[in-house]
């Protein structure tokens, strides 16, 4: 009995230990084996940092118009309030400096100035110039007014969410342009010129989508409105002891859709 006992150990130990040892050569294999390399972990596009760039697009204004009234009140001389349309269209072309902050992972925040060169000029004549009473009008007489806008620029905020390398946004702030005005009531015996240029201040609004897809480069469409608000000129009349005179009031409101292109600085892809 203890020799068959003896046996039975024998061959449980003998059994223990071939396992053990094919267990050790299967872990020495496993630690020769070549370990493979896990794939990169690739961070997500940053729009943080300063850039630079250019654009191109078209102009419109739309609403822009010219008020003609009668000095000292609307209807003084039996002349009523008028409106001459002043709306026009151009090419337009600048550039653009600015920084983003991208936040809260997708949120990017900025702020950007901007200066675009256009040539919208519009005008229009209406003859004879309109009188309260028909019977008083002269067939001759005629009134023209004109609006030329030669540069646009602003200042704005800048909010978007971002989508790696997409990012949409709304963008507002201060605007200002440099236009050109000129009018005038021609009754044929007093003539009531105004001419003169100024550098209007207003606000602008729109939005727009940007593309990071060349390293540094990024390409962008956005639209803009501009409201340049008003601006006023009187004339007394030639020769100038006519016994009253004009006004004209211009308004501006101009819409822009353009494509960009941005390069920015210290971008890492």
């Amino acid at each position: 009995m203890g020799q068959q006992l003896g046996n039975i150990s024998l061959a449980a130990l003998s059994t223990i230990a071939l396992v053990v040892g094919s267990t050790g050569v299967v872990l020495a294999a496993d630690l020769r084996a070549p370990i493979g390399k896990a794939p990169p972990i690739v961070a997500d596009y940053n729009w943080t940092g300063f850039y630079i760039g250019g654009h191109v697009g078209g102009a419109w204004s739309s609403g822009s118009e010219a008020t003609v009234s009668r000095l000292p009140n609307a209807a003084a001389g039996g002349f009523p309030t008028f409106t001459l349309d002043t709306d026009d269209s151009s090419g337009i072309g600048g550039g653009q400096i600015g920084f983003n902050w991208q936040f809260a992972r997708s949120w990017v925040a900025g702020v950007e100035a901007d200066i675009s060169f256009a040539g919208i000029g519009g005008g229009s004549r209406v003859s004879p110039v309109p009188r309260l009473d028909p019977s008083t009008i002269n067939p001759f007489s005629f009134a023209s007014a004109s609006h030329d806008l030669d540069w646009l620029g602003s200042v704005r905020a800048r909010l978007g969410y971002a989508w790696d390398r997409w990012l949409l946004y709304a963008t507002g702030g201060l605007a200002y342009g440099r236009s050109k005005y000129a009018a005038t009531v021609n009754l044929t015996d007093i003539v009531f010129p105004v001419a003169f240029a100024a550098t209007k201040t207003g606000w602008t609004a729109g939005g727009g989508i940007e593309y990071g897809g060349w390293g540094a480069w990024t390409i962008r469409a956005e639209y803009l409105y501009y409201d340049l608000n008003a601006a006023s000129g009187s004339s007394n009349g030639i020769p100038s002891d006519a016994p009253q005179g004009f006004r004209y009031d211009w308004d501006t409101k101009v819409h822009v859709a353009r494509f960009g292109l941005n390069y920015r600085f210290g971008a890492g892809r």
